[in-house]
């Protein structure tokens, strides 16, 4: 689930790509926030944890680097991630691999990065097996405040509320 202010239909669709359930516009009412949850717990769909699909299999169109991207982002999310050093293993420039990302991902590579970690912290966190503490860790985050603060951008709430209505 995405809890957003844009209104633009190409947040939802890429927000739908990387395995989003649904798309609430800010400010979340409380019920439409219920609903949401108790749909995604119900459907068992949240984060598409069993998924066998591949990350780059959600963009079959995208250019071949940026696949290679994805494999890299999928495989070393839980490390420190940035556009210059993927660049360098790719041996491209910083600004060629962030056009061809924008432009085959809908979004950027900062901001897609944010998302996906914020998506497997969702399964860690549903899972309830691993501290908040953890949770940040284990999902590319050094500084458990600026989790709180992404997660809080990405989803609409921070990370305890949400395992406040999972609890509900």
């Amino acid at each position: 689930m995405l809890v957003s202010a844009y209104a633009e239909f190409e947040y939802a669709r890429a927000a739908m790509q990387l395995g989003c359930d649904d798309y609430i516009l800010k400010p979340p009412m409380k019920d439409e926030l219920k609903k949401v949850l108790l749909k995604i717990e119900t459907n068992g769909t949240g984060a598409r944890e069993n998924s066998t699909e591949r990350l780059r299999g959600q963009f079959p169109e995208a250019h071949p680097l940026v696949k290679s991207t994805l494999d890299i982002i999928e495989s070393g999310y839980k490390c420190n991630l940035n556009q210059q050093h993927i660049a360098e293993q790719l041996n491209i420039t910083p600004e060629y691999l962030s056009y061809l990302f924008a432009r085959d991902i809908g979004q950027t590579f900062s901001k897609f990065i944010k998302s996906y970690r914020i998506g497997r912290a969702l399964i860690l966190l549903k899972k309830g097996t691993t501290t908040l503490k953890d949770v940040a860790y284990e999902t590319g985050f050094t500084d458990r405040k600026y989790f709180n603060k992404v997660f809080h951008e990405v989803m609409g709430m921070t990370p305890s509320e949400y395992i406040d209505s999972l609890n509900r």
